[in-house]
């Protein structure tokens, strides 16, 4: 039954016939407003479960929208774990039924074969359908995709298209990429007054590509009048926003004194800082995160607290307890073997539930510290405690996810189907 065939035959119905009509429309077809809209209000607000208690059932009645949030759930993995393969399935409905968002998502999916088959033909037909419907993100995502000689489907001068159509739009990122293009004559002509205009545009919005590309072209005298200071200033407001190629540069502002006096220290914890930030193991993933502590608890005073201070209730079978003497045995480097004890409470309070134990299991799988090193129990791990709500995970967890093979993750949700199902229970 279609919408408007049902309209019609309720206006030729008579009134109980009507009543039997409309109570059918009902059923097929529920109200949107307290529907779609409603489930993706929730989304918002981290009611995750209330959320696909709204959407699944209309998903499963084809509903394109709660098709393509359903898959989004299932690929952001908080609330429930991340699964690739669930959530490119729901993602491929919609964009089957001319959605643009899905049909983004499902491109860069077969980019990176997610979930899918590693397809760049196939990435690139989907992601031109969606960027054909006039969405400056998508635009500029084709653009991407079509510009980097690593996927396999590069047409720079297509992708110069896609960049001038999202720039008109006003979009920083695709600015910058156009700037890109012009400075090194890739697909127009190279022409270094129109790069340096574009990044201008674009460090403007904020874009910290941009500020990086202009600082450099400022401080070589590059289309432009070389302005030391001004590049200095570009690459601090870059670096300020994780930019590792601008603390690079700024490093080497400092220890030549361009443009700022001279500072071989500051210089080298630049340099270091970039490095860091360049990691591509899941070991480098995580090198900047401690172990996480859970938010509703008291702060320990490390300098006194001691494992035995939660032992008895850790014993009696207490999760939080549990996660407290884990913490304190992994924190307290003094003592011999603390990291193969925490680890032990960890598992426990993560099998009674206790998000910031699961993480923190999974940091010490990835880190090799007190268990054996493990890369796919460490993500399995951190996706669990995502699953569960503690967003902190989510963020480890896709920075370990972006260092591992497609195998690997495949492998890492099995392990998570089973966990979760026996952590629910």
């Amino acid at each position: 039954m279609d919408r408007q065939g049902a309209r019609r035959r309720l206006r030729r119905a008579g009134p109980f016939a009507a009543a039997v009509l409309l109570l059918a429309l009902v059923t097929a077809f529920p109200a949107r407003a307290e529907t779609v809209e409603r489930a993706a209000a929730l989304l918002d607000a981290g009611e995750v479960m209330a959320a696909i208690r709204i959407i699944e059932p209309l998903a499963k009645a084809g509903d394109a929208s709660a098709e393509y949030l359903l898959g989004r759930t299932h690929l952001d993995g908080i609330g429930v774990p991340q699964d690739f393969t669930t959530a490119a399935r729901w993602i491929a409905r919609a964009a089957e039924k001319d959605d643009a968002r899905a049909q983004n998502l499902l491109g860069r999916l077969h980019a990176q074969g997610l979930g899918v088959e590693r397809d760049t033909a196939a990435a690139a037909r989907w992601m031109r359908r969606a960027a054909e419907k006039g969405d400056p993100v998508h635009q500029y995502d084709l653009g991407i995709l079509l510009d980097d000689a690593g996927m396999g489907a590069q047409d720079r001068q297509e992708a110069v298209r896609w960049f001038e159509a999202a720039a008109a739009q006003g979009h920083a990122p695709a600015k910058t990429s156009l700037g890109l293009a012009y400075q090194q004559g890739a697909g127009v002509p190279k022409d270094l007054a129109q790069a340096a205009r574009l990044f201008g545009e674009a460090a403007d919005a904020g874009d910290a590509r941009a500020r990086n590309n202009l600082g450099l072209m400022l401080a070589r005298g590059e289309g432009v009048p070389q302005d030391y200071e001004e590049a200095v200033e570009l690459f601090r407001k870059a670096a300020a926003q994780g930019q590792s190629q601008a603390m690079y540069n700024l490093g080497v502002m400092y220890e030549n004194g361009f443009g700022i006096d001279r500072d071989e220290a500051k210089a080298r914890e630049l340099y270091a800082q970039a490095g860091r930030t360049g990691g591509d193991s899941a070991t480098d993933a995580v090198s900047e995160s401690g172990l996480l502590y859970d938010a509703r608890l008291q702060p320990l005073d490390m300098t006194k607290a001691r494992a035995e201070d939660f032992a008895a209730a850790a014993g009696s079978g207490d999760p939080i307890a549990m996660f407290l003497v884990g913490y304190v045995e992994a924190m307290d480097e003094t003592q011999g073997g603390g990291a193969g004890r925490a680890a032990g409470w960890f598992e426990k309070a993560a099998g009674l539930g206790l998000p910031a134990a699961m993480a923190n299991l999974g940091l010490l799988h990835i880190r090799g510290r007190g268990v054996p090193q493990d890369y796919v129990v460490g993500y399995m791990w951190l996706n669990l405690a995502a699953a569960a709500g503690l967003a902190e995970a989510a963020m480890l967890r896709d920075r370990v996810g972006a260092t591992m093979t497609p195998a690997q993750l495949a492998e890492a949700r099995e392990l998570v189907e089973s966990r979760w199902q026996a952590i629910r229970k």
